[in-house]
């Protein structure tokens, strides 16, 4: 029987290579539906702007398989039977199971717009999508992101990257990443793509997209103003794969429920990555939580308790994220709108900005642009819960916070 891993990205991966160091000798198979392997999501705007090919974004090789005995199925889970311990393939293969781990990830949200089937509206989400981009950008001129997020963002410059002339963001907030960032690191971010030569339209929505035959043509506002394109991206956010687990009789909400273990409320079964949700460190909502390195985590906490080797899973901090925006490198650790009593803010000056925010003497909220050298400092701090001194809070608003400081203070 063994493990059955479906997914084949951060969570999964890790899973597998954790199991088989804990069990040598159990057989361990991952489903991929993906035909490209294991690439890294992050880096696939590279390829859209020519920067990198598939082999510059693989994590691992086919030798990783081969060394380690795991199981590589190039297929896609139809049904997950919990009663029979079994997954149903697409090809009409059973595969059995003593524990299943779901790391299925999640999908671009489709906005509900006229024209989203036409030829040139892509999504950026897999190496195919970005593949397909790069190949319609060599052949076009003006190109609409739709959605003001980190997917958007990144399009954006990856296709200015590759010579289109006119890329134009249409956002329905009125600031960039407002989810991610307070006003004035938001104008920072805004000020960094206009010099990169993105256009930025905020506080609209599209009505509809129209095309001349099957091919994009034209994207309509809702005040009734039309932008031409060659290609519409669509970038407005995604919805975890919590599908499998709800067909099966499972719990899920916004993403598949699970405990502290990360087991879900179906026997033998586990889930990690973007498809779970997560209870939010700061705040303790119940939130999914996409980011690379927390799909890594639990991809290790779910196989060392698939392994009855229980650890506990500590609630991370789910508004997280770290990028690199032209010359403007960018962290955001924590909930930018969660209320503070105390919050301290540094510039902006030139590419430099400082803000932390503080409630009941811990710190819940940090962002920095330009100097984030020692943003892992503040994350630690902001999923721990600790508790601040006052001489590391003076330190930490001066900037001069050390992981010496932390060690002296415990």
């Amino acid at each position: 029987m063994g493990y059955v891993i479906v997914g084949n990205s951060a969570a999964g991966i890790t899973a597998a290579g954790t199991l088989r160091r804990l069990e040598p000798k159990a057989r361990i198979t991952v489903v991929d539906s993906d035909q490209h392997g294991a690439y890294a999501r992050c880096m696939i705007p590279d390829v859209v702007a020519g920067k990198a090919d598939l082999n510059g974004i693989l994590f691992r090789s086919t030798e990783f398989y081969q060394e380690l005995n795991i199981e590589l199925a190039h297929d896609r889970v139809v049904s997950v039977h919990p009663d029979k311990h079994l997954v149903k393939l697409a090809a009409g293969q059973e595969l059995g199971y003593q524990r299943l781990l779901l790391a299925s990830g999640s999908r671009p949200v489709k906005p509900q717009v006229e024209g989203m089937n036409l030829s040139g509206v892509l999504n950026l989400r897999t190496y195919a999508d970005a593949s397909s981009l790069a190949v319609l950008a060599e052949k076009s001129r003006r190109a609409v992101v739709l959605g003001g997020g980190m997917v958007g963002l990144k399009g954006a410059l990856a296709l200015r990257k590759k010579g289109l002339p006119r890329v134009t963001i249409l956002m329905k907030s009125n600031r960039l990443l407002n989810r991610q960032l307070p006003p004035e690191a938001a104008e920072l971010l805004e000020r960094e793509l206009t010099l990169a030569g993105v256009t930025i339209i905020r506080g609209i929505n599209p009505k509809s997209i129209s095309g001349l035959g099957e091919q994009v043509h034209t994207v309509v506002f809702e005040n009734g103003r039309e932008l031409l394109a060659d290609i519409v991206l669509v970038a407005k956010g995604v919805r975890p794969n919590a599908e499998m687990i709800k067909d099966a009789g499972g719990l899920a909400d916004r993403g598949v429920r699970v405990n502290d273990y990360l087991q879900t409320s179906l026997t033998d079964v586990y889930a990690a990555g973007d498809c779970i949700e997560v209870t939010d460190a700061v705040t303790g909502r119940k939130a999914p939580a996409g980011l690379w390195p927390l799909a890594v985590e639990q991809g290790r906490y779910a196989a060392f308790n698939m392994a009855g080797q229980r650890q506990k899973y500590p609630p991370p901090v789910a508004a997280m994220n770290a990028v690199q925006f032209g010359d403007l490198a960018l962290i955001s650790v924590g909930p930018v709108d969660y209320p503070g009593d105390e919050v301290y803010t540094f510039g902006p000056r030139n590419r430099l900005y400082r803000r932390l925010v503080f409630r009941g003497g811990c710190l819940v909220s940090a962002v920095f642009t330009g100097e984030v050298e020692k943003s892992g400092l503040y994350t630690w701090l902001i999923r721990s819960g600790r508790r601040v001194t006052d001489t590391l809070r003076s330190k930490m608003v001066a900037g001069t916070l050390t992981a010496a400081d932390l060690a002296l203070s415990r």
